[in-house]
């Protein structure tokens, strides 16, 4: 729902400044910097979801030659190496958003805080790591389909 509205505001600051842009040759000056947080955070707040729905991008090239627990061994692998992964960005990007904040950094043209850049960073990826933490278990039961599995073709 934020992410929806994130966008959905970035379409209309868009609008807004190509009307002023080409109808009366006054763009807003703060417009591009706007739209870039706004799709960063959009970004940020849907990949989590994603996540936690099994509907990032895979390559299923082997998962038709894989039984049903070898797809499950797989999942569970790549969610726990997500894990990892966006731990360690999250981490990091705490790091940076930590020295944006001490400093008082901001952009040049709408004068917000570059914190708030680099903070959907750390709350895409603590969330994203979150939902894969959360939704491991669900790749370890016996009872729960494997909602990527390759159909199987009739000969």
């Amino acid at each position: 729902m934020l992410a929806s509205l994130c966008f959905l505001t970035l379409v209309l600051v868009n609008c807004t400044n190509v009307a002023l842009r080409y109808v009366w040759s006054s763009p807003l000056s703060w417009a591009e910097e706007v739209m870039i947080c706004l799709t960063l955070w959009g970004v940020a707040l849907m990949f989590p979801v994603l996540t936690y729905q099994r509907a990032h991008l895979r390559i299923n090239l082997f998962d038709s030659l894989m039984s049903s627990i070898g797809r499950r061994i797989r999942g569970a692998i790549e969610n726990i190496a997500l894990i990892g992964s966006a731990g360690f960005v999250a981490y990091q990007s705490s790091i940076v958003m930590q020295l944006y904040l001490n400093s008082g950094e901001t952009t040049t043209a709408a004068r917000m805080p570059m914190w708030l850049y680099q903070g959907s960073f750390f709350a895409g990826f603590t969330l994203t790591a979150l939902a894969a933490l959360f939704s491991l278990p669900s790749y370890l039961k016996d009872d729960v389909e494997d909602q990527q599995a390759v159909p199987e073709t009739a000969e």
